[in-house]
């Protein structure tokens, strides 16, 4: 049956998906990185990076003429690392599916990561914000931005619902053991 279910084409797209999606986003992950050492020494290449902007849900603002902004450094290389360790649990838990049963102590491990990365990474984004517009030093212009820390950012609810399956998973797991073992 787990044979049938490998071989069939929703789960080859899946897989498929999942590993272009993971290569892509480590191109991405390299270019930008480059992109932010470059962008201390070669002023052009700050344009490219962005170097000053407020990532927020749905838009961003940019600050042309401001320095480079550490805050955003650090908060978009843990943005990328956040991603692809997310993406490279997923694309285990999609491997693990042809291995035999989805329903492994490592997969539930997998998915309780992906809930954590989630979390750091919904927090990680309201500080690298908070400390972004805070470090703002702009002369000749007058900033109409408050900064506010975030309680309960967006990505805290999606991380608590990730890590609730991932314990309705390990109790999947249980099943699947005394299934397994009952004669």
């Amino acid at each position: 049956m787990n044979n049938q279910f490998t071989e069939s084409t929703p789960y080859r797209v899946l897989r498929l998906v999942v590993c272009i999606g993971f290569w892509i986003a480590l191109g991405y992950s390299a270019v930008m990185l480059v992109a932010i050492v470059l962008s201390t020494f070669v002023p052009q290449v700050q344009d490219y990076v962005a170097a000053s902007t407020l990532q927020m849900d749905g838009f961003t603002i940019t600050l042309p003429g401001s320095a480079p902004n550490p805050a955003h450094a650090v908060g978009t290389i843990g943005m990328l690392a956040a991603g692809l360790i997310s993406i490279w649990m997923l694309r285990n838990i999609v491997k693990s599916l042809k291995t035999g049963s989805p329903f492994t102590a490592a997969n539930v491990k997998r998915i309780r990561v992906i809930g954590w990365v989630v979390l750091g990474q919904a927090y990680l984004h309201e500080l690298s914000n908070y400390l972004f517009v805070n470090g703002i030093s702009i002369d000749t212009a007058v900033i109409a931005i408050k900064a506010q820390f975030t309680l309960l950012p967006d990505g805290v609810l999606l991380a608590i619902c990730i890590l609730v399956l991932a314990e309705v998973f390990r109790y999947g797991c249980t099943l699947q053991w005394e299934h397994d073992t009952t004669v």
